[in-house]
């Protein structure tokens, strides 16, 4: 694996993308130019926390150029206007200041073989908005984030789908279900937000199935789309919050089951070989 050097890029403002920011990333070791696959961290999370750095990591070994983008993610200061700000700055190709601009220009990256982008809270609804600028986007694995808004947002109808640009198909997303922030209920006990972590992920994907764990489907690659809901029980620490995929908190080390175990529908080896699967597409988001 080759690090690629920290680089300066024009990006996110509200309005003019005029802001220096950083990308930092990994690709495999050779001559060939790779499919793209970005990282956007959630709130106050540093884009080179040593748990992206790990996820970037794994992606290279599997044969992408994977990049963390570095954005104002310090509290407060959300709502629909800012992600949407947020995601032209990083992902509009035809502006020559985008995060993505500068990515697809480097040797390493074949942005024509597609983009997936990855996500976690405010970094996953930003991930969601990523195809409302760039039709390359072949998958989106938004994770932390429901539907139902924090409460200091009054909605989030920017990622609906009646809203957004990206197709239901296209997107997978993961919740826990003690996540405090996305339940919509504000309750403490875990088993009373439940329920209405449910409700959000089906109201964000436009998916609704019997099960209350789950609703998913596989497109016409194989990559699959829809919704689940982590049940704490299958989690080291027992509680499946707001950052399931780690050990206790948000900045602690990795949960060891999200890194590697292939049989949690949630973890990382399943979402790698979503991943492969998604770049087989040749589909190109529709742009107004």
């Amino acid at each position: 694996m080759a690090a690629q050097g920290r680089a300066r890029l024009d990006s996110e403002h509200e309005s003019t993308c005029d802001s220096a920011h950083s990308l930092i990333g990994f690709a495999p070791c050779d001559s060939h130019a790779h499919p793209v696959v970005i990282y956007v961290p959630g709130t106050v999370q540093p884009h080179d926390h040593a748990f992206i750095l790990q996820v970037l990591e794994a992606l290279a070994h599997q044969g992408y150029a994977a990049f963390s983008l570095d954005y104002a993610n310090l509290w407060p200061g959300q709502d629909c206007a800012r992600y949407r700000a947020r995601a032209r700055c990083m992902f509009d190709p035809k502006s020559e200041g985008s995060a993505l601009s500068t990515l697809c220009a480097l040797p390493q990256t074949d942005c024509d073989r597609g983009l997936a982008v990855l996500g976690h809270s405010q970094g996953g609804l930003i991930a969601i908005l990523a195809a409302d600028f760039a039709p390359q986007v072949r998958w989106v694995h938004a994770m932390g984030v429901t539907a139902n808004p924090p409460a200091n947002l009054k909605n989030l109808d920017c990622v609906l789908p009646k809203t957004r640009r990206l197709p239901a198909d296209h997107l997978l997303v993961a919740c826990g279900d003690c996540d405090v922030f996305f339940d919509g209920t504000r309750l403490n006990s875990c088993a009373a937000r439940s329920p209405g972590v449910s409700r959000g992920l089906e109201n964000l994907t436009g998916m609704r199935c019997a099960s209350q764990q789950g609703c998913v489907g596989h497109n016409d690659t194989g990559a699959r789309f829809g919704w689940i809901k982590i049940p704490g029980s299958k989690l080291r620490d027992k509680e499946a919050d707001h950052c399931y995929m780690f050990h206790q908190g948000c900045f602690g080390p990795p949960d060891k089951a999200w890194m590697t175990d292939p049989s949690l529908p949630w973890a990382l080896p399943a979402l790698l070989d979503d991943l492969k699967r998604a770049f087989l597409s040749k589909r190109s988001i529709p742009q107004q």
